[in-house]
């Protein structure tokens, strides 16, 4: 039997599960991961920095210009979000995203706990106007036109920590579930590591392109594209329900 097979037979059998995805997940989508914009120059900066909250207060206008780059094209859930989706027809599904994409979300997946925020919101720092992300790539700048307070997005910068609240919640679920399945992140941050180390269920699944090390047993590792994975998982569920239909 194969991994994915054994994937998904795994799945089948467990009811509380928490997917942690990182940028591997969107990358499908056609969305540039942050460890490729981060190996780049913009404008004569270095990326990792344009990433902070110093540098938005200061050049906002260089800041948006690399937004509108990077993060404006027009994406939607592949493979792997719509059948995380699909799950919670039958599991109770929570998914703990690095992403701050809102593709968990476009495919329908309700119970989103994003570590660092997201791009889809914005909001003034000065009189606290909300704007969606939309109506940021229309404007001219990123001066707000109620009272010209920088237009920021409800997001963690590279600099900021994550609220305690985030954390509990996140930490909560993986504590909760009975398979955690780990998905397109490398594990180069410790957030994800140190959720992982809570995790006291039965399955512990990685899925990543490349091997992932960690000081924890993993009870299933799959070395495959992320697609590839999630392709032959959507296929056996709709193979699963055919063959309930034609039992029946």
């Amino acid at each position: 039997m194969d991994k994915i097979t054994q994937l998904h037979n795994l799945i089948n059998q467990s009811q509380n599960i928490v997917f942690l995805t990182g940028a591997g997940v969107s990358t499908p989508s056609g969305i540039t991961d942050f460890e490729t914009i981060y190996s780049q120059r913009f404008m004569g900066f270095e990326t990792i920095d344009i990433m902070t909250s110093g540098f938005l207060d200061e050049y906002p206008d260089v800041f948006w210009k690399f937004i509108k780059k990077y993060f404006s094209q027009s994406v939607e859930p592949n493979s792997c979000h719509k059948y995380i989706s699909l799950l919670q027809q039958n599991k109770n599904v929570t998914v703990i995203t690095q992403n701050i994409d809102n593709l968990h979300q476009k495919a329908g997946t309700k119970n989103v706990i994003e570590l660092h925020g997201t791009f889809q919101k914005w909001h003034c720092s000065s009189c606290h106007q909300n704007y969606n992300f939309k109506e940021v790539l229309e404007n001219d700048s990123l001066l707000c036109p109620f009272d010209y307070g920088i237009i920021r997005p409800n997001a963690v910068f590279y600099n900021e920590e994550i609220s305690r609240l985030t954390i509990y919640n996140a930490q909560r679920s993986v504590e909760n579930a009975d398979t955690l399945i780990v998905a397109g992140t490398s594990l180069q941050t410790e957030l994800p590591v140190y959720l992982i180390k809570k995790f006291v269920g039965k399955n512990l699944v990685v899925i990543n392109r490349n091997h992932v090390k960690l000081d924890t047993t993993i009870n299933l590792e799959i070395n495959d594209d992320i697609k590839t994975v999630f392709d032959k998982l959507t296929f056996l569920n709709e193979s699963k329900t055919e063959n309930i239909i034609e039992f029946k």
